[in-house]
């Protein structure tokens, strides 16, 4: 089951991203594993709310 799931979403996705019609934001980072980055000032204060 998992390895038709698999298939499936390669069928539909491949597609869109060769035609370049992926939404932004979806983990296309350049960004190694453990290299810290900047936290937002908006996300920041959310999480200095909610303790």
């Amino acid at each position: 089951m998992v390895v038709a799931q698999g298939r499936f979403r390669t069928i539909v996705v491949a597609p869109g991203s060769a035609l370049g019609r992926f939404p932004e934001g979806t983990g296309l980072a350049l960004v190694g594993l453990t290299q810290p980055m900047p936290l937002p000032e908006d996300l920041a204060a959310l999480l200095q709310a909610t303790g």
